[in-house]
């Protein structure tokens, strides 16, 4: 896009001084058009995370599906606080992941489906 680098330019050439406009970023673009997204928060249990990459594995797996926006793991609790578009991801598909590669889960806590 280059609007605002032109707007800059004549902005500059006109008033002698500069001014700053800046291109939305792509999480700003992204905010924007999850902002009126309804979003599901589940909290799953994953009592076979022993070690320490256990989690990161997990995280990775769910952060791959379609409308998942955000995955929190713990070690310690043994749990993935996934937050989701209901709407493009059920809680049995996150569930089917995670036992997919080889850590199976139960819902703890479901909330905004």
């Amino acid at each position: 896009m280059k609007k605002p680098l032109i707007i800059l330019i004549l902005a500059t050439a006109l008033s002698g001084s500069a001014v700053y406009a800046a291109e939305p970023t792509k999480d700003a673009a992204k905010s924007a058009a999850t902002a009126n997204v309804v979003q599901g928060v589940v909290t799953l249990d994953v009592p076979g995370m022993f070690c320490p990459t256990c989690p990161f594995t997990v995280r990775k797996s769910l952060e791959k599906l379609p409308g998942v926006s955000k995955v929190e793991t713990s070690l310690n609790t043994k749990t993935a606080v996934v937050t989701y578009d209901p709407s493009k991801v059920k809680v049995e598909k996150l569930i089917e992941t995670t036992t997919a590669i080889g850590y199976p889960s139960t819902v703890k806590n479901v909330a905004g489906e």
